[in-house]
């Protein structure tokens, strides 16, 4: 709710949803500021809050206004959800580049060992 009119306006929506996810991130990441700073730039954080404004917005029109306690509710557990699965997208994309890596080098030995089996025997008979 809008602290001067009372009512959830866009702006204060967005303001109190924003602050609840941001606050969130800093309580729970404080200490591995490395992971903080990686969500807070991360790529989708901005489309991430602008689709809890967009559907808190439709849940407004509806006739039910959503109390400030409710936005900030939403916006700390979403904060959660956004950083345990940009977390786990990261790992899996770690893994991914370390299976290519090791998948590679795994051709390039089996395809040194067919050169080897394939090259021309070129010692002398006894």
């Amino acid at each position: 709710m809008s602290i001067i009119t009372g009512t959830n306006d866009i702006a204060s929506i967005e303001f109190i949803v924003t602050t609840a996810f941001n606050s969130q991130l800093d309580k729970v990441f404080n200490d591995r500021r490395e992971v903080l700073h990686f969500l807070n730039n991360h790529e989708r954080k901005n489309v991430c809050l602008s689709n809890i404004v967009q559907e808190v917005k439709k849940t407004e029109r509806a006739t039910y206004k959503l109390k400030r306690s409710d936005l900030e509710f939403i916006g700390k557990e979403y904060a959660n959800t956004f950083a345990n699965a940009a977390l786990k997208h990261a790992e899996q994309q770690a893994v991914s580049d370390l299976e290519k890596l090791r998948m590679a080098k795994e051709y390039a030995d089996k395809k040194e060992v067919m050169e080897m089996f394939e090259s021309e025997d070129k010692s002398v008979s006894l």
